[in-house]
């Protein structure tokens, strides 16, 4: 149809849950006891048929509780609901079509991320966030039909049907035709239901190829991405829909905990789930984190920072400079150490320099690639942006810049302090990596913003605060002679490239004190 009213739409959520929560049409392929029962076999029969099964048929069905193709019959039903949302009439968008199908979307999400994996139960999630927003009467009473709604079959609520979901809301949250107000009221829902399904990360066996969790929390994350950057704008412009100021509150501490739990979890536990994990997967979840880090960063950039209570800046930036601090994983340090020791050995044969000069430069662009990419290199420049940025407010900045200072020099020290107590190469490669870029952000927040002419005048009652001026009371005499020792000890470094950082930032510093 090229259209749907009020009415259609009513008609096809319904058909649409009864196939999302029944995709399968034969029920004898269910492991329940309950199932081997209605099928009129025991459980031992059922047994021996799934055993004579093919292996790719016993695998999915271990991974899904599924047999049937279901999850193709669950795809069609969520193009039907996508094509719909996109083709609806101006009185169904007045009745809120948009918000009905919205949260009726987020109530699958909620579901497979609460399903059962396998024989071990069901899945137990230590959730930090809004757990008011995930049990709200709202989404309870809006996303289900006013009649009975439909039993569940065992399996249909899967972690693979959950990333299908979060596709299908990623789409409806990125249209242009969905009204900024319903897109307000869904937000805090959606910040807690998909903030919930992120947390599977790291808490699942696997997290390799095949694991159907990995699938889920990373359509997870990326409906995410498009629900910060399009829904606050619109929790901004219509803030009586998302409930007024307690909304805002709610929201803004919901989002807080989520950034937190997402991007400060323990990296060295989802390291050891990480066997049997591809490069292109490796490389999906590696950018992921940059995105994620990304958003958190522009949020903070934008108007939106002007607005927040200092307590929640405080936590936003934080969740960078925790990241800091944060291990490097075994591919970061395995891609560290191979770039590292390629640029140290150019950097000891002063022939190779001369006759494969072109060779060289490659390397070092290979070995700085190589460490920006990584997880807490990308916390500090993150942070280094938010102290440095000329849109950044004061109200962030006043909180990014000392984090930044201290986050510097510690990570200057813990070079310095590794260089004599640990026998470890990789952690010399990662401690050399972060201090490098550590004398990178310093020696560009001390030559301050490049329009001098358009700073304040230095002294005055009247001195217009700025995120340099804040640069300037923090680095007081005491830090910078801290700055000055830390630095001395890197010039030195075998490593070349932490070595010409911290020359420049030496240079910097001196130019900034005079």
């Amino acid at each position: 149809r090229a259209s749907f009213d009020a009415n259609d739409v009513e008609t096809v959520l319904k058909i649409c849950d009864c196939l999302l929560r029944n995709p399968e049409p034969f029920p004898e392929w269910f492991r329940g006891e309950t199932a081997f029962e209605t099928a009129g076999e025991t459980p031992a029969e059922m047994k021996q048929m799934i055993l004579a099964f093919p292996v790719s048929k016993q695998n999915q069905l271990k991974a899904t509780g599924q047999g049937y193709d279901a999850y193709n019959t669950q795809k069609s039903s969520l193009a039907l609901l996508v094509h719909v949302f996109s083709n609806l009439t101006n009185d169904a968008v007045d009745d809120g079509a948009y918000r009905v199908i919205a949260e009726r979307l987020l109530r699958y999400i909620k579901e497979s991320t609460e399903i059962s994996k396998g024989d071990s139960g069901i899945l137990e999630l230590v959730s930090h966030v809004s757990r008011d927003a995930l049990d709200s009467s709202a989404l309870d009473s809006a996303t289900q039909p006013t009649n009975q709604p439909p039993a569940t079959q065992p399996g249909a609520m899967s972690f693979r049907f959950g990333a299908a979901t979060c596709v299908a809301f990623g789409k409806l949250v990125a249209s242009s035709t969905m009204p900024g107000d319903d897109l307000s009221q869904v937000f805090e829902l959606a910040v807690a239901v998909l903030g919930n399904a992120m947390l599977l990360r790291g808490r699942c066996d696997g997290g390799g190829t095949g694991d159907p969790s990995s699938a889920l929390w990373k359509a997870a994350c990326r409906a995410f991405h498009f629900v910060i950057q399009k829904g606050l704008p619109a929790v901004k412009k219509w803030p009586s829909a998302s409930g007024g100021l307690d909304g805002s509150v709610r929201i803004w501490l919901s989002l807080a905990t989520t950034f937190e739990s997402f991007v400060l979890r323990d990296r060295c536990f989802a390291d050891e789930n990480t066997s049997g994990t591809t490069e292109k997967e490796l490389a999906e979840t590696e950018q992921l984190d940059r995105d994620t880090l990304r958003v958190l960063r522009d949020v903070l950039l934008s108007k939106l920072g002007t607005d927040l209570d200092a307590d929640v800046v405080e936590r936003l930036v934080d969740v960078f400079a925790g990241g800091v601090d944060s291990g490097f994983s075994l591919a970061e340090v395995s891609r560290l150490s191979l770039t590292s020791a390629e640029v140290s050995r150019l950097a000891k044969e002063d022939s190779c320099y001369e006759k494969h000069d072109e060779f060289s430069v490659t390397s070092s662009e290979e070995s700085t690639q190589a460490s920006q990419n990584a997880f807490p290199i990308q916390c500090l420049l993150n942070l280094r942006d938010l102290a440095v940025a000329s849109q950044v407010s004061t109200k962030v900045a006043k909180h990014a810049v000392p984090a930044l200072l201290a986050k510097c020099e510690s990570s200057l020290r813990r070079y310095s302090a590794e260089t004599v107590e640990s026998d470890d190469s990789d952690d010399l490669v990662t401690s050399a990596a972060r201090a490098c870029v550590a004398a990178s952000a310093l020696a560009k927040v001390l030559k301050g913003p490049n329009d001098h002419s358009s700073q304040p005048p230095a002294t005055g009652w009247f001195r217009k605060e700025t995120p340099f001026s804040i640069f300037e009371n923090q680095c007081t005499p005491e830090y910078r002679a801290a700055l000055r020792d830390a630095l001395g000890k890197c010039v030195g470094s075998s490593h070349p490239r932490l070595a010409d950082e911290a020359h420049r930032a030496l240079d910097a510093l001196n130019e900034f004190e005079n």
